[in-house]
């Protein structure tokens, strides 16, 4: 009996404290903007946090570069937030289109906007992403201004998630809904949530011997992690070419074809343009050579575009100069099909800074 009173006397004690670190926590207001963040489960894999500047590497050089998310999660190199831009041309895709391994100078998206007054290119890829992901983020932000979407076929954008379901010829769809438990609703309104979640990650960078609030927005970061504004899916199919068969790749590849149509008919209905952009692989060739997607509007990037100068060395993505080849053949593919004009000067000058860094 006094043992159970003990007990008793030690868990509401606990409670006592807790409740009172709470209370000190709310009037200190050191959470307070984390702890109204609006935990809606995304509806893709993975998605970059809202308003925060995040740090890359370059893969050769090593060099720090840093890209700053806007309050709508999507890169961005100007000062206006992506919702309040005007004649958006929007490129969805992955790593290929997000493009981090390059200062913001360099970035692919960024070399098109500066290149063109009339619209703001808008760069809404994301590293990692398929088709389906590429897809959801348009529906997630289609209620932007967005006057052409520009989609980057990379070879392994084969749909991969089961997010997307009864998808049928007529373009009608459902998507699979995703919950966060009553448990992380609960906590994630805590102030001593994040006092533990911030204690830990302090910890953590003491002992590895780094700066912690280098980037003040980091415990943001990973809060954002934390209470997934990302979601994890099952994945529908290895998509490595080597351990694929040959009638999961013609299951993989029927996949393809309805979800770009899909995204074609999603986009073409709102009175906005589609345009599908090729990365010029053997693979990509003969995919959209299919029939069934001769009603899409294809443009193949030249094969130079494989070449190794214009990939970094340590890694297979467009380095500086892929970038510049890669937004030349995009701007003349615009010039032909909307009549944009663009500054070939800017283009210059973008390889002339280019070749000081390699030189």
């Amino acid at each position: 009996m006094k043992l159970y009173k003990n007990l008793l006397l030690l868990i509401s004690t606990i409670v006592f404290i807790l409740i009172l670190l709470e209370i000190t926590l709310i009037i200190s207001g050191i959470y307070s903007k984390l702890t109204k963040i609006n935990l809606k489960p995304a509806i893709s894999v993975f998605e970059r946090p809202n308003d925060i500047t995040l740090e890359f590497k370059h893969p050769d050089l090593n060099t720090k570069h840093y890209f700053y998310y806007d309050q709508n999660g999507v890169k961005n190199t100007s000062k206006i937030t992506t919702n309040k831009k005007q004649n958006i041309i929007g490129f969805f895709g992955d790593s290929f289109t997000e493009n981090v391994g390059v200062a913001k100078e360099y970035d692919l998206v960024n070399i098109l906007d500066k290149s063109v007054k009339k619209f703001n290119f808008v760069n809404y890829g994301i590293e990692g992403f398929s088709l389906d992901q590429a897809f959801l983020r348009y529906y997630k932000y289609k209620n932007h201004n967005i006057d052409t979407v520009i989609y980057i076929c990379h070879t392994d954008d084969y749909p991969r998630y089961n997010i997307i379901k009864n998808m049928k010829e007529d373009g009608t769809f459902q998507i699979n809904e995703y919950k966060h438990n009553r448990f992380k609703k609960i906590i994630g309104k805590l102030n001593l949530t994040y006092l533990v979640l911030d204690s830990y990650y302090r910890l953590k960078f003491i002992i590895k011997k780094k700066n912690f609030y280098k980037n003040k927005s980091y415990l943001e970061h990973k809060i954002n992690n934390f209470f997934s504004n990302s979601i994890v899916a099952n994945i529908l199919e290895n998509t490595n070419p080597k351990e694929i068969s040959e009638d999961k790749r013609n299951k993989l590849e029927n996949n393809f074809i309805k979800m770009i149509n899909l995204f074609n008919n999603e986009v073409v209905k709102s009175g906005r343009e589609f345009y599908v952009i090729v990365y010029p692989s053997k693979k990509n060739i003969n995919l959209f050579n299919n029939k069934k997607l001769r009603n899409l509007n294809i443009f193949y990037l030249k094969k130079n575009v494989l070449d190794k100068k214009y990939k970094f060395k340590n890694d297979g993505h467009w380095n500086e100069y892929g970038n510049l080849e890669v937004s030349s053949q995009i701007l003349e593919i615009l010039k032909n099909e909307k009549k944009i004009k663009f500054e070939s000067s800017y283009l210059n000058k973008v390889k002339s800074n280019i070749d000081q860094i390699y030189n």
